[in-house]
């Protein structure tokens, strides 16, 4: 979720229309917090945008915070308009293992603006649709193929897009670590 350019391939009809003509990417961290900003430019408007132009510039900010909560802030704008100050869409994604094989997965909406159940409910149902259909399918094609297998022991082809999603993995880690160090040796290891 870190990495939305699969959004272009994958969720074409449901969450993308295809490809921008340009896709900036800046990573951040904030107090352990990784802030990806991707903003893409003369996108074709995807099919969540009820009306309006059919190309247009759009900005999605995703904060994954630890403990697995990833939020998505998603504005869109006529080509070379500014941005909402009302905002767009908030997504919000959390997800939680159920076991050694499955994970629970939670997660919830809202659109910027006047309450409109009928239009939260269309998004939810499109982002249920989403995960079931488009998602899914390929993370668990992703899970077969990996066969319990670390990602970065794989030696996997690392590309600029991949950076937000390996800060992750490095806050990840330092979590753990610090948590490790400061609990101290088991009986197992005195």
């Amino acid at each position: 979720l870190m990495d939305l350019s699969h959004a272009d391939y994958l969720h074409i009809g449901s969450f993308s229309d295809g490809a921008a003509e340009k896709t900036t990417i800046e990573v951040s961290e904030d107090n352990d917090q990784v802030i990806v900003e991707r903003m893409q430019l003369g996108c074709p408007a995807p099919s969540f945008v009820q009306s309006g132009p059919g190309v247009v510039d759009m900005r999605t900010i995703i904060r994954w915070h630890p403990g697995q909560v990833i939020t998505f802030a998603i504005d869109v704008a006529p080509v070379g308009q500014p941005f909402s100050e009302s905002g767009g869409i908030n997504f919000y994604h959390i997800a939680t293992p159920a076991d050694q094989a499955r994970t629970h997965y939670f997660m919830g909406l809202r659109a910027a603006g006047p309450r409109n159940p009928e239009s939260d409910e269309a998004m939810r149902l499109t982002q249920v649709g989403v995960i079931e259909n488009e998602d899914g399918p390929m993370l668990q094609a992703i899970n077969r193929i990996m066969e319990g297998r670390d990602l970065m022991a794989m030696r996997p082809l690392v590309l600029p897009i991949d950076k937000g999603a390996l800060r992750v993995r490095m806050v990840m880690n330092r979590l753990v670590s610090a948590k490790t160090n400061a609990e101290g040796p088991t009986t197992a290891d005195a």
